[in-house]
């Protein structure tokens, strides 16, 4: 993958530094504490932030703070833009291994 370099973007909605949908697949750890992922385009903001998990043909939408939450604060960004940014997305749910959809 080419390596992207995005314009600087306080609010967060500049459709110039719209990312492409991601898939990423999380393998089963029986001896892990946690499963995350970093998305490709790490940093993000979380505003209109969506993923799904894939089950079969469908996505099913997961729900912050019960399926998931974000990880990897980054304090000086978000004080600086007064709006959350993370760098990864930490999934509740660690006893299968699946497939999830990030989306724009």
């Amino acid at each position: 993958m080419a390596l992207r370099v995005y314009p600087l973007d306080t609010t967060g909605s500049a459709a110039t530094n719209l990312t492409e949908t991601e898939i990423h697949s999380v393998s089963y750890n029986a001896d892990a504490d946690y499963h995350f992922i970093i998305p490709t385009y790490a940093p993000f903001y979380t505003r209109n932030f969506q993923i799904f998990r894939r089950v079969g043909a469908n996505l099913i939408p997961l729900t912050e703070g019960m399926d998931y939450h974000f990880g990897l604060y980054f304090e000086t960004a978000s004080a600086s833009t007064g709006l959350p940014i993370y760098g990864a997305v930490v999934l509740n749910r660690m006893d299968e291994s699946s497939i999830y959809e990030i989306r724009p």
